[in-house]
């Protein structure tokens, strides 16, 4: 499967598809070998990052509803 992405592919982004590809059982097709061990490290580092994100600073929500006050 190819994605195609508009900008630049960051570092990081070439680092977790390869780490993805060696996570996914052997297929004639790939070149790639399968590691059994990379399955649940790819899989911690995702749990991790999908807590990390970051969420909405209050502070903008409350900006953006007295700017139109004076209207």
């Amino acid at each position: 499967m190819r994605v195609l992405r508009k900008g630049p592919i960051q570092p990081q982004d070439n680092l977790n598809n390869h780490r993805k590809l060696h996570a996914r059982p052997n297929s004639r097709n790939r070149g790639v070998g399968f590691i059994p061990a990379a399955v649940p490290v790819i899989e911690q580092e995702e749990r991790s990052r999908k807590r990390r994100a970051p969420s909405k600073p209050r502070s903008a929500e409350k900006r953006g509803s007295e700017d139109f006050r004076w209207l």
